[in-house]
């Protein structure tokens, strides 16, 4: 699914190299049988898109002459803006459930002690301090190619881009800000709402 988006995100060096990596894993039959098809569309689009650029490119250098040096081919201005590379990841995320509030920022580091673990995430100026009973108790997702494996106790380091769900604290007098839900690794380019 990541491949996928990097895809259409334009990132094909990124969309090839996690695929390949799929291919050779130890995944199910079916999703390597897959990753393999992307991997096989993506070298024939590359293909194409090649022969046609140097098509184009033969086209334009036979059209110069005629008195002038101007090539024949026009160039075709798109007004259009380019698309939001963050809107294909915002369609997957996790929906918050009623209650929670949905949040992008930085995961700085996570303590743990014996009454569970607190995610410490630096959201804009402010500092929220989330619990959660245990790593089960929380849905962890990841769209960041550079998180792999175990996520443990301790410093982030490097700190992670991640969007947060979580069910903010009433109560004042605790030191937290809320119990955590979900945790989301994200590219650090993402943008959780769109740019205006």
């Amino acid at each position: 699914m990541l491949a996928q988006l990097y895809l259409q995100k334009g990132d094909n060096k990124l969309a090839r190299e996690m695929l390949e990596e799929v291919v050779k894993s130890s995944a199910d039959e079916e999703v390597r049988q897959h990753a393999a098809t992307l991997l096989s569309e993506m070298s024939s689009f590359e293909k194409a898109k090649a022969e046609a650029a140097a098509a184009e490119k033969r086209s334009t250098h036979e059209g110069i002459g005629f008195g002038t040096n101007q090539p024949v081919t026009e160039t075709i201005n798109n007004s259009s803006p380019p698309p939001d590379p963050s809107s294909y990841l915002r369609e997957v995320l996790r929906q918050p459930a009623q209650g929670e509030t949905q949040s992008q920022g930085t995961l700085v580091r996570i303590e743990c002690d014996a009454k569970g673990m607190v995610f410490v995430v630096q959201d804009g100026a402010t500092l929220l301090r989330l619990r959660a009973a245990s790593f089960d108790d929380i849905e962890i997702t990841t769209y960041d190619p550079s998180v792999k494996g175990e996520i443990g106790c301790g410093e982030r380091k490097p700190a992670n881009t991640v969007v947060i769900a979580y069910v903010a604290n009433a109560d004042k007098k605790l030191k937290i800000d809320g119990m955590l839900q979900s945790v989301e690794f994200v590219p650090a380019d993402f943008k959780l709402k769109p740019t205006p």
